[in-house]
């Protein structure tokens, strides 16, 4: 889990990055561009500044794809850990239910001797009256 939760920041930077050279990449074309229709920029250049352009978006599209892996990486390296712990606070709550079934148990048990204990002197003054 840890070393999927490593890799989220460096994700995170790759994004900004790409996302970065993306946004350079728009305003170059779109300045080619504009000296283009002026004149003063050759098909050659314009093509070139799309293909830039292009490759950049190609390059954000990969990082998040990228970054969406580490993501998935992360809550699958979650996922048995999160099972663990509801196991555990499932069994937290099976053994405080033992513990209130003995401590009923037990109680049953003291009202059971407690009957026998009457019962007996019961008998013990029956015995004597006879």
């Amino acid at each position: 889990l840890r070393q999927a939760e490593a890799q989220l920041p460096l994700m995170e930077a790759r994004r900004a990055e790409a996302e970065a050279r993306l946004e350079e990449a728009q305003k170059n074309y779109d300045n080619t561009r504009t000296l283009f229709e002026r004149g003063f920029a050759s098909q050659t250049q314009l093509n070139a500044a799309k293909a830039a352009l292009e490759s950049a978006l190609a390059g954000v599209e990969a990082v998040r794809s990228q970054r969406g892996g580490a993501l998935a990486g992360v809550e699958q390296a979650r996922s048995p850990l999160a099972g663990a712990k509801a196991a555990v606070e499932q069994a937290h709550a099976n053994l405080a239910g033992a513990k209130a079934a003995v401590i009923s148990a037990e109680s049953q048990l003291q009202t059971a001797r407690a009957g026998v204990a009457q019962a007996r002197s019961q008998l013990e003054s029956a015995h004597a009256a006879v």
